[in-house]
């Protein structure tokens, strides 16, 4: 049985005084010139209110980001603001980072991400909260933005060895393949 690490201080500090005046290409050259370690850094804690289009965008899409480096680079995205607007309806400054969440979901519910054993966890009571405000909307019909596939994000309970929480309404089984499905279809006509 593999221990998880609780997500601590960063390695490489990214959100240090002067990061925040630096202009998107000196983060994004970082990001690049960064390794492994430090990548899965940046994304579980880089400020989404700087540059999040072309940095996140890029990083998200490396190999080196695991499954729970990716939900916790989600849910640092605050997606609960606009999971059930129209993507008309988000405000323009916002837009870049409502793209860059879209991204993730995708790539979290295509499998590009995977399970690091060693990997700190990311936040368990959210990812559940979220899963359970995803089947309360099936069960009324509605569906928000980013649907996360269960089958996907649970691996962060199953594969990774750790105990599942057991907060009101946790998910203890995924969706049917062809609920999974039209979940899908109906983000990508969204």
């Amino acid at each position: 049985m593999t221990a998880r690490r609780r997500a601590t201080t960063p390695i490489y500090d990214w959100n240090r005084s002067g990061w925040a005046r630096q202009p998107a290409e000196a983060h994004l050259a970082a990001a690049r010139a960064a390794g492994a370690e430090g990548l899965r850094s940046l994304v579980r804690s880089y400020d989404w209110d700087l540059h999040p289009e072309p940095v996140l965008g890029w990083a998200m899409g490396q190999r080196q980001v695991d499954l729970a480096g990716a939900v916790t680079a989600f849910f640092n995205g605050t997606p609960e603001r606009f999971n059930h607007l129209h993507k008309r309806d988000v405000p323009l400054k916002f837009q870049a980072a409502a793209l860059v969440l879209d991204n993730i979901c995708l790539r979290v519910n295509s499998g590009f991400y995977a399970v690091a054993a060693d990997a700190p966890e990311p936040d368990l009571r959210r990812l559940s909260e979220w899963i359970a405000g995803q089947q309360a909307d099936r069960a009324r019909g509605a569906i928000g933005r980013w649907a996360l596939d269960e089958q996907i994000v649970g691996r962060l309970w199953h594969d990774g060895a750790l105990a599942q929480p057991e907060p009101p309404g946790a998910p203890t089984r995924s969706a049917p393949p062809r609920a999974r499905l039209g979940r899908w279809l109906a983000a990508s006509l969204a």
